[in-house]
């Protein structure tokens, strides 16, 4: 131990000037005989015990945390009021793992120093370590506030926004980070995945390409960027970022197949694509995820017997490992609903779900092929699953409403999901309030059916199909003046829009202004001639002004497109009889019998 009983209170004190003189001469081990010659005299300055500590962990090869816990407890007893050494303890315990007592201690560090950054930055970490990702980000932001250009706190901000999947304000916090640094090429590629994620191709681009001046060797970075081009559909781009990656190493089996994908799919070039994947195959001919891509190569030029052979190969070649013969079935289970083959496609996905019943996508897969099947109960089966391992992904909702409420008919179920939706995400999805408010509006619920469309169009101005329902939602309360600013609206906007002038029609017809809802009629029909409904709509309103030939010209275009709506023709046999054709109307109300 380096401490004892003072000798002489009265001796001098080395000071921190001379203790710093050394540290620029690299004296280090004379720092340490220093310093505990002060301290074995009886010296409590704290800063004697910084410099031992320091020195010693600088000086040694292997560096005994216990020994240094054990001086540092001791430096406490002396100083229990010193926020320095029970930070520095609490570093030997986080070294030790002994991450209770590091918090202990740092908690009691912060009660002595309360605008110490660098404390709550450990404490922020030691909630990271298990878990408290809120706790964690909440004490990272204290530290930054506290010194808003501590560019680890922004760092550490960065990565557990990344782990709870909050990309845009991960992006946030690691752009600070990197203004404030000097270029590094990780932080770059980091920033580079993140715009990626979020789908901001061309500033992954930026990012990837700045790695690469720094690194222009770097095999990973270039196949990120090809990536990126490829999302941005600059294929030939990409196909020269995988090219580099060969040059970089011949013997690179994924830019062989990345570069095969993209001559197949997307330049029109399946033939280099298939001398592409042989390559591969002769490099490694036990890999099964190249058989994999040989066989949906084959798919794509109509080769499916081939395709088949080479994906049963694929799946010999798996060795039954989950992972990769997950993707095998999939992906022929692809084929197979590419083709049209959708039972054989379900078989695929559920030897598959066997294996990786925690697979996301695959349930998607699987519940697209039984909708096609008309499995709709199924397929809303493999929704509620969906949502139970991906809660955070609104569509989810969206699509298993829309399977209950307008497949399955079952709407009390229906709304059910779209309320857990709108409590979950609130107003961040249009879609889950348009299935909302067309639930209503066909269970005759029209105050609230306009009330969710009032949502939507506070959400999206512009959504046309939103103001056309809205309108029919009114036009059912009897609001017809309503209605009709609506479908005007709707028609200020797309004069195209036939069935707002149907509606527009329909009300005015209502409102007994005849000639108007005529024009409307009229504009509808040219706009759409087979619309029916609105040329047996427009001859009731000519009936009605006594434009007897030209409803009956109506009454048998109507007929002539729908021969079998027997109501228009006891509509024209009454008009017939009225103009006295008795022979005609008997003849017409004989179709109805």
């Amino acid at each position: 131990m380096f401490f004892g009983k003072p000798k002489d209170k009265k001796e001098k004190i080395i000071d921190e000037a001379y203790l710093e003189e050394l540290k620029s001469q690299n004296k280090l081990s004379k720092i340490i005989k220093v310093t505990t010659d002060e301290l074995t005299k009886g010296s409590k300055d704290v800063f004697l015990y910084t410099y031992l500590f320091e020195t010693v962990e600088q000086t040694a090869k292997t560096i005994d945390y216990k020994q240094l816990l054990g001086m540092c407890t001791q430096a406490i007893k002396e100083n229990p009021q010193s926020a320095i050494l029970y930070k520095k303890k609490a570093q030997y315990e986080i070294a030790l793992k002994q991450y209770p007592l590091a918090e202990q201690d740092l908690k009691i560090c912060l009660k002595l120093n309360q605008k110490d950054p660098e404390v709550i930055l450990e404490l922020g970490k030691i909630r990271q370590q298990f878990y408290k990702f809120d706790d964690a980000i909440a004490l990272y932001s204290a530290a930054i506030k506290l010194n808003p250009n501590y560019v680890e706190a922004y760092l550490c901000r960065y990565e557990v926004q990344f782990y709870k999947k909050n990309y845009a304000e991960a992006l946030g916090d690691l752009s600070i980070a990197m203004t404030m640094t000097a270029t590094q090429e990780d932080l770059l590629i980091k920033r580079g995945d993140l715009n990626f994620i979020l789908e901001k191709y061309a500033e992954a681009i930026k990012d990837y390409t700045s790695a690469l001046t720094i690194n222009i060797r770097n095999a990973e970075v270039f196949a990120k960027r090809a990536k990126a081009y490829a999302a941005k559909k600059n294929y030939n781009y990409a196909l020269a970022d995988y090219e580099q990656i060969l040059n970089i190493d011949k013997r690179n089996v994924n830019a062989m197949v990345e570069s095969a994908k993209i001559l197949s799919k997307y330049l029109n070039n399946p033939k280099a694509g298939m001398t592409m994947l042989e390559s591969a195959q002769k490099i490694a001919p036990t890999d099964a995820i190249v058989a994999m891509e040989v066989a949906y190569a084959k798919a794509d030029i109509n080769d499916l017997d081939g395709a088949m052979v080479d994906f049963e190969k694929a799946i010999r070649l798996s060795n039954n490992d989950p992972v990769t013969m997950a993707e095998i079935c999939s992906r022929r289970g692809e084929l197979f609903y590419k083709q049209g083959y959708y039972e054989e496609a379900i078989k695929d996905y559920n030897m598959m779900l066997e294996k990786r019943p925690d697979n996301p996508n695959l349930f998607k897969k699987r519940a697209n092929a039984l909708k096609d099947t008309g499995n709709y109960a199924a397929a809303a089966k493999d929704y509620l699953t969906i949502i139970k391992l991906l809660p955070n992904e609104i569509e989810n909702y969206v699509t298993l409403a829309y399977l209950y409420t307008d497949r399955l008919k079952n709407v009390q179920s229906g709304l059910k999901i779209i309320d857990t939706a709108i409590e979950k995400f609130g107003k961040k999805s249009v879609e889950i309030f348009e299935i909302k408010g067309e639930v209503l509006l066909k269970t005759g619920k029209f105050e609230e059916a306009v009330k969710n469309f009032d949502i939507v169009l506070e959400l999206d101005p512009k959504n046309i199909e939103a103001i056309y329902l809205k309108g029919n939602a009114e036009y059912k309360l009897g609001q017809l003046d309503k209605a009709i600013a609506d479908y005007s609206s709707i028609l200020e906007k797309d004069e195209q829009y036939y069935k707002a002038y149907n509606k527009r029609a329909f009300c005015y017809a209502q409102k007994k202004d005849y000639n108007k809802a005529i024009d409307d009629y009229s504009k509808a029909i040219t706009l759409n001639p087979d619309l029916s409904s609105a040329i047996v709509n427009r001859a009731k309103c000519k009936e009605i002004l006594k434009d007897y030939h030209g409803a009956l010209a109506d009454y048998s275009t109507a007929i002539t497109l729908n021969p079998k709506n027997l109501d228009v023709y006891y509509l024209r046999g009454n008009l017939k009889q009225l103009l006295g054709d008795s022979e005609g109307a008997l003849a017409d109300f004989s179709k109805t019998i």
